[in-house]
């Protein structure tokens, strides 16, 4: 109840209808396909990298995989792996990577179709399925429109018919945003009027999510570095699309797109260690997103250019929407951690990481957060979200917000203020919040730096 309380009335209705009634199925022979619209150029999305050992086993989360049956076949449901290892492989990153050849990027997108009959988990699940409604058009776009079979367009157009009818309301955030633009770029690539159906929706929806996700610094309101770079890449991903079929879209949105990139961008560069990459607050871990350098370059693909200019040797970083706080010089960094739990409806890569703090020296990273390791329910997953996985305080074991299962929170911590100044020749952090209900009465925990 504790946690219930902070969800959103269409949410909890969501969950229950999901919960209850099996996921809504379409038709194969209500299915009328019409033409793909000319195959515009886009440029190259981010490229991937890692994932291929061999034409038999993936690398996913660390862990190498042969997914074959002993045959040429496919397991499309890995044995012995987590639920987020299986998500990866049906998300087809992959297609994006450069050492695997089209023989062999063909060959799965055809398994798949043959092996994974609608509404089977984990790849007819809403956000498995939009993200490779996304990387299967990315591939598509990239091949001559005659050679991308017909069984292959009948495959993505009921795949986006079923995520129209199974979009994720009971989850919200990142999972609907991922949802919606998998809407758009079916809406782009598909003529007709399913697809004017999608892209009029896609293109409601889209702002209000970005203006609703997007903080008032530029962080992303889940306040997770990893989780603002996935975002940032699927609005330049957007934006990416937007800019070839301009004709179809409202110079408004278009624009809207570049400026949420722009922010995003710009957001990113700032909280960066000196190493290129980032904090790791909250749920983050490396090798997950894309490299923010490889951020930066798509951007500069995409023709945006770095406005912001210094002569400072050193960055003061001040992000007092994500509660991000610090200062920059050179190789050296210092970075913590006083944002409030977000978005209240769907804190589920909180952790309970008040007042930690990330420490670089001479290029070496000193004092690092735990991030996040571990999605299974279990001890590692509670671990990490626990209060003493991180650069904190705890207090007689007890923890900062009132966390439980792999994504809840019930009572939670709250900021009390938080801010970061030069005087004279230091930098000074001051910071409160107010948690640890399990010791009885609230406790006030207070921190400084200079």
């Amino acid at each position: 109840l504790r946690t219930a309380r902070y969800l959103r009335p269409s949410q909890i209705f969501f969950f229950i209808t999901r919960r209850f009634m099996q996921s809504r199925s379409v038709k194969l022979n209500a299915i009328v396909i019409t033409a793909p619209r000319t195959h515009d150029p886009v440029q190259p999305p981010c490229a991937v990298s890692g994932i291929y050992v061999n034409s038999r086993t993936f690398r996913f989360l660390n862990t190498n995989v042969d997914i074959s049956n002993g045959d040429d076949s496919i397991n499309w449901s890995a044995e012995n792996q987590t639920r987020l290892w299986n998500y990866n492989l049906h998300y087809f990153d992959y297609l994006r990577e450069n050492v695997r050849s089209m023989d062999s990027k063909d060959r799965l997108i055809q398994s798949w179709i043959d092996l994974n009959p609608q509404c089977s988990t984990p790849g007819w699940e809403p956000f498995t399925t939009s993200l490779r409604i996304v990387n299967w058009i990315f591939y598509f776009l990239q091949r001559p429109a005659k050679t991308v079979p017909d069984s292959w367009l009948k495959s993505l157009y009921l795949q986006t018919l079923w995520l129209e009818k199974n979009v994720e309301r009971h989850i919200l955030a990142n999972h609907y945003f991922e949802n919606l633009k998998a809407l758009f770029f079916a809406g782009c690539f598909f003529a007709g009027k399913d697809a004017k159906h999608w892209l009029t929706r896609s293109l409601n929806e889209i702002p209000a999510q970005v203006k609703e996700q997007t903080l008032d610094d530029g962080g992303h309101y889940e306040r997770s570095p990893l989780y603002h770079c996935l975002m940032l890449e699927n609005y330049l991903d957007i934006y990416n699309l937007a800019q070839r079929h301009s004709e179809a879209l409202t110079p408004d949105f278009v624009n809207k797109m570049q400026l949420v990139s722009e922010r995003s961008r710009n957001w990113l560069a700032d909280v960066l260690f000196p190493d290129g990459n980032i904090p790791l607050f909250n749920d983050s871990a490396f090798g997950i997103a894309a490299l923010p350098s490889d951020l930066f370059s798509y951007a500069k693909r995409l023709s945006f250019t770095d406005q912001r200019t210094s002569d400072e040797k050193y960055t003061l970083i001040d992000r007092p929407a994500s509660g991000l706080y610090g200062v920059r010089l050179e190789e050296d960094m210092f970075i913590v951690n006083c944002g409030e739990i977000g978005p209240s409806y769907q804190p589920g890569h909180t952790l309970c990481d008040f007042l930690s703090y990330e420490l670089m020296l001479g290029a070496h990273r000193t004092i690092v957060d735990t991030g996040v390791f571990e999605y299974e329910a279990g001890g590692m997953r509670d671990y990490v979200r626990s209060t003493a996985a991180h650069n904190t305080v705890s207090i007689n074991g007890g923890e900062q917000s009132e966390i439980w299962g792999q994504f809840r929170v019930a009572r939670r911590a709250r900021r009390i203020g938080a801010d970061v100044k030069r005087l004279n020749r230091k930098v000074v952090f001051n910071g409160a919040y107010s948690g640890f209900y399990d010791n009885g009465n609230q406790v006030q925990h207070r921190r400084s730096a200079e």
